[in-house]
């Protein structure tokens, strides 16, 4: 059984669903068996991030209500074989959350990592996070509101009991970051009260573009050394964070 992973954010703009490609990427990259889970449900932009939009043929919506198997729904990456991709359907209509934890638990079957992009906010992201995940990434950029909708949704994740959670800050300027109100790093780990995942600094190529398929080039940029790094602390290694650059 995988170890399942929700990425989750307070609110919409963190940079959550580019970090979620990322990581799924960073991980398969390593060699491990992924499967990256599309959850915001009428709202998906991960088979987008991963170049994957022109291969999506069924959805979860057609795994429940029988129009196909789980596997016919779990696409491969055409880079990275070892990473496969389980979208929503684009239609807003809500899916039950009971049956959607059963199918998730069903596909983390025979991978080592699943990666589920939850939708910003609270509801369904919160539910989901509770009954499934082993570890919560909560992605968060430096500013007040954003900071306090992060705080907010994992203090109600954290309600039905103690689980593991990091964070991860997204967009980082320190000038721009002063100038909405938090002096520093510090201040704002200790105004959520989660351990650092990792911290990103502003990168116009990934705020624009996102991280699909990363040239080698790319992929031996900063930003991508930093996400490379933070799979490589989930997969519990030792990598020390350096954000003397930042």
């Amino acid at each position: 059984m995988a170890k399942i992973l929700s990425v989750l954010s307070g609110k919409g703009g963190t940079g959550k669903s580019t970090i979620s490609a990322a990581l799924a990427v960073s991980l398969a990259a390593r060699g491990h068996r992924v499967m990256a889970v599309d959850l915001d449900i009428g709202l998906r932009s991960l088979d987008l991030l991963l170049g994957m939009e022109n291969r999506i043929i069924f959805d979860i919506g057609d795994i429940l209500a029988g129009r196909c198997e789980l596997q016919a729904a779990c696409v491969p990456h055409p880079k990275y074989p070892n990473l496969r991709l389980l979208c929503p359907p684009i239609s807003s209509r809500a899916e039950p959350a009971k049956e959607l934890a059963a199918l998730i638990r069903r596909a983390a079957e025979g991978v080592d990592y699943l990666l589920l992009d939850l939708p910003a906010g609270l509801g369904l992201s919160v539910r989901m996070a509770q009954e499934l995940s082993d570890l919560c990434i909560a992605v968060t950029t430096p500013d007040l509101v954003t900071v306090r909708d992060t705080r907010t949704t994992l203090d109600l994740v954290l309600k039905a009991g103690p689980k593991p959670c990091r964070l991860v800050i997204n967009k980082v300027n320190r000038a721009a970051m002063r100038a909405g109100g938090i002096i520093d790093l510090d201040e704002l780990m200790d105004r959520i009260g989660a351990p650092l995942l990792g911290v990103i600094p502003m990168d116009p190529y990934i705020a624009s573009d996102g991280v699909s398929l990363p040239s080698e080039k790319q992929r031996s940029g900063q930003t991508q050394k930093i996400l490379d790094a933070m799979a490589g602390r989930i997969c519990g290694e030792y990598v020390p964070l350096v954000l003397r650059s930042l």
